[in-house]
């Protein structure tokens, strides 16, 4: 009987509301812990997605600038860089400038400069717009 007893105290402590009341206490308490560790968790993980692009660009750059510095160490890379940036020419050399046509615009504002016969078509064509 006097097992019975103590199981049945047990029973009612267990399946009290003040035992209830405590587990869920626990439980909001735990699962908002798990909550914070997955926020900390994703973030995490998307500053090393970060880092690891930046690091890709990095590496990139570091291939951009060794290949540059081996192309200066030669003479011939010296003299591009020279020619490119300050516009030097050897003796003996030409520079050939190109430029684009002229646009229609520019074409009508010049048409001063046609001559007598393209500013009587022109007189004629402003007749007929």
């Amino acid at each position: 009987m006097r097992e019975f007893q103590v199981k049945r105290k047990m029973h009612m402590l267990l399946y009290s509301k003040f035992t209830i009341g405590v587990l869920v206490i626990l439980f909001l308490l735990l699962s908002s812990a798990l909550w914070g560790v997955y926020g900390k968790y994703a973030e995490t993980k998307k500053n090393r997605e970060l880092a690891l692009e930046k690091l890709h660009a990095l590496r990139e750059q570091e291939n951009y600038v060794r290949n540059e510095i081996t192309r200066l160490e030669e003479d011939r890379g010296v003299e591009e860089e020279i020619r490119k940036k300050f516009g030097f020419v050897k003796d003996g050399e030409g520079v050939i400038i190109i430029t684009e046509p002229p646009s229609a615009n520019q074409q009508e504002i010049e048409g001063g400069n046609q001559g007598l016969l393209g500013a009587f078509f022109e007189s004629i064509r402003s007749l007929f717009r």
